[in-house]
């Protein structure tokens, strides 16, 4: 699969659906097949995985080297927490610090055991590498003689589009390979640590191969959850460790169907039966897809989905794969149709010409002589042309009024909480009469939507034993989950507590006021409707439990459609400069470690750095990039970018505020957009291939260090300071 979707001329296209008006329950059933032949392949891999270093491990013994690094790991944590506590405050005044920690002295020891362990992983990744390289002369061998036998026994190789090789049949490999495998483990020139490798690949291909004919899925399907296993263990610098089964069923996923080259135009004619789109409203784009998605008894089960075509597909394209993809949105789940189409007319597309360098980063606009938004990236091609890209301030609003909505909604829950806490604590005698039924409701329900009743066997606990933990509740589901279960045993019918609702919310539509208020207002309102104590305490709740949905959906509606606006323009500006220039140019430095210092500078808008950097996502941005140019992008060292003058190339490192955006040169006294500067260094550093680091350039002092990472309301810096 991701040959055809990878491959040049493969385009994924994506199209909104609603809930399924037929086989939603066979979609929801083969989801959760799919999870658990996902868990279960993850499982062998990592069998497998394990395996394969003990073979390592037996050229030669690694563990005295982890051993340091894991002590070194111990001991850096333990300095952490003896730091973190003397930053504690008190009602905004600083704890003393003990005379007895010595802090400077602390922090000292951190930087050495931290460049000490940075070290011993450079040392061990380098003795993991020689080692693979050990198992390389074989794994070459092997397919070598795969391929081959392939060409011997006349089996065709998969061709692209414009008639260059793609790749052999994997029917063809796997038919053959067992025979080859075998011949070479008989043979003694291979080391017995190889051949332990190659007997624990050939045992993982085994069961994994039963575990697909138990799956119980389609082709389509298996073939899309091995696909996803494959993409968890690639390598990932945001993963810490191997990857992990995934512990509860969402309701999400992928369900799909291989399609064999179907031109568009058949979607439509209904001659494909796994597959067909029947138009229900074509002037507003509104059709019915219906696709096979699993053989029963009885023959095939389809599901029909209700899609909004938002636009055409291209005539001459061919159909290689279908899916319908589930996610999860708030608390509602999205579906869409998505199609991989290739089309000879992308394939053949000429490139561009010509080099761009891109400064990539976060800078907030105040509109003071620039366009209001948020700078994410600055160009400078070899023609000397310049493009600056912002993010729409509509997008940054919409994200701040998300991040305001989970504010008030963390004040609601942190008062509805306390309220229950305090209730319990003047009728104690009460909490222990009130017994409610212990419901193990499946991970992917919602706990805002009501649950079927239980069954009166099943064990139950009283409302003192299940806030015995409650002081530490953060999560608010927890308590929108005691609600139900509350409002199940206190009220006989749940359309009392409904009909109350109604009432409550028509009253306050008439008086212009919100659907929710504090306590001391509900609760007087409820009394006179001669509702009880506990009553009152769970019709309070539910209440909450009302506006704490409305705000839960209304945050997600606004920070989705602001993510996904960004994302959409960031798409187009990497296809833009696909189709321009043939190289793009970007900085090769880590953002994750970029974002993660935290000077104590920052500790005042720690939030916004943290809601502007999330908005700005500069690595989405440069994986755009990478996924429209593919090996076009070149990645040059970030080192002194912002700071080197393009003119003298003198290194600054005396700038009193770092994190304005116009900065003078020491050297020659021109002054320079900091962006703009650091996107011609970068050009001039792919042209002409110099050190980023000139030969004795100072290095920049701790406090303008400190200063370039601070935020302001203004500018944030774009490049991590220089080192």
């Amino acid at each position: 699969m991701n040959d055809s979707t990878k491959a040049p001329g493969a385009r994924i296209w994506s199209f909104g659906g609603r809930t399924p008006t037929a086989g939603g329950d066979t979609l929801r059933r083969q989801l959760r097949l799919a999870h658990h032949y996902y868990n279960k392949l993850v499982t062998l891999k990592l069998e497998r995985l394990q395996d394969f270093r003990d073979a390592r491990g037996e050229l030669r013994d690694l563990t005295p080297l982890v051993e340091r690094v894991d002590a070194l790991t111990g001991r850096i944590d333990a300095i952490a927490k003896i730091l973190a506590s003397t930053r504690k405050k008190k009602k905004g005044v600083p704890v003393p610090v003990p005379p007895s920690i010595d802090v400077e002295a602390l922090r000292a020891e951190q930087r050495a055991l931290s460049q000490e362990r940075k070290d011993l992983r450079g040392e061990l990744a380098r003795e993991r590498k020689e080692l693979n390289l050990l198992f390389a002369p074989g794994d070459e061998e092997l397919r070598l003689r795969v391929c081959n036998a392939v060409l011997a026994a006349g089996f065709p190789p998969i061709l692209k589009i414009d008639g260059s090789f793609e790749r052999f049949a994997p029917a063809a490999v796997a038919q053959l390979r067992p025979a080859i495998v075998e011949e070479m483990l008989n043979e003694p020139q291979w080391s017995e640590a190889w051949k332990r490798h190659i007997r624990g690949d050939r045992g993982c291909l085994d069961a994994s191969k039963q575990a697909r004919a138990a799956s119980g899925l389609t082709k389509g399907t298996y073939v899309l959850t091995e696909d996803a296993v494959a993409a968890a263990f690639r390598p990932n610098p945001m993963r810490k460790g191997d990857p992990e089964p995934r512990k509860h069923f969402g309701g999400t996923g992928r369900v799909g169907l291989q399609v064999p080259c179907l031109p568009v135009s058949a979607l439509f004619d209904g001659t494909y039966q796994p597959l067909q789109i029947r138009w229900t409203d074509q002037e507003r784009g509104r059709a019915t897809a219906r696709m096979a998605i699993e053989r029963g008894p009885r023959g095939v089960i389809y599901v029909e989905l209700p899609v909004l075509f938002h636009r055409e597909l291209p005539p001459d394209g061919e159909v290689r794969w279908a899916w319908i993809l589930v996610r999860r949105v708030g608390p509602h789940f999205e579906y869409r149709l998505q199609l991989t189409i290739r089309s000879r007319e992308w394939e053949l597309r000429p490139k561009g010409t010509g080099v761009v360098a891109i400064d990539l980063g976060w800078r907030k606009q105040d509109g003071s002589g620039t366009p209001n938004g948020l700078r994410v990236g600055y160009a400078i091609d070899d023609r000397g042309a310049a493009r600056e890209f912002l993010v729409p301030q509509a997008v940054i609003d919409a994200q701040a009024k998300a991040s305001a909505l989970r504010g008030h909604a963390d004040d609601h829950f942190n008062v509805a909480l306390a309220t229950v806490l305090q209730w319990a604590r003047e009728h104690g005698e009460l909490t222990t009469r009130i017994v409610l039924p212990v419901r193990a409701a499946p991970p992917h329900m919602d706990p805002h939507t009501p649950a079927p009743v239980t069954a009166p066997r099943e064990p139950t606990e009283t409302l003192r034993q299940v806030l015995t933990h409650a002081h530490l509740w953060k999560h608010k589901g927890k308590l929108a989950g005691l609600t139900l279960r509350l409002v199940e045993h206190v009220f006989a019918d749940r359309e009392q507590v409904s009909d109350l609702w109604g009432e409550w919310k028509r009253e306050r539509l008439v008086g212009g006021l919100d659907l929710f208020d504090l306590p001391s207002v509900i609760w007087p309102w409820a009394a006179a409707r001669g509702l009880t104590d506990e009553q009152r305490l769970t019709l309070y709740l539910d209440f909450w439990r009302r506006k704490n949905r409305h705000l839960y959906e209304w945050q997600t509606h606004l920070s989705t459609r602001a993510r996904r606006r960004r994302d959409d323009l960031f798409a187009v500006w990497a296809r833009e400069l696909a189709r321009q220039y043939d190289t793009i140019v970007v900085e090769d430095f880590d953002l994750r470690k970029f974002s993660k210092r935290k000077p104590k500078q920052e500790e005042d808008h720690g939030t916004a750095m943290r809601r502007t950097r999330a908005t700005a996502a500069p690595g989405v941005l440069r994986d755009k990039l990478v996924a429209a140019t593919g090996k076009r992008v070149k990645k040059v060292p970030c080192e002194y970018s912002t700071r080197e003058c393009r003119r003298c190339h003198h290194v600054n490192s005396d700038w009193q505020d770092p994190a304005k955006l116009v900065q003078q040169c020491g050297g020659c006294g021109e002054s320079w957009d900091q962006d703009e500067n650091a996107a011609y260094i970068l050009r001039d550093r792919w042209a002409s291939g110099q050190s980023p680091a000139p030969e004795g350039a100072p290095k920049a002092p701790v406090k303008a260090k400190l200063k370039a990472r601070r935020v302001t309301r203004d500018a944030v810096s774009l490049v991590p300071p220089a080192e």
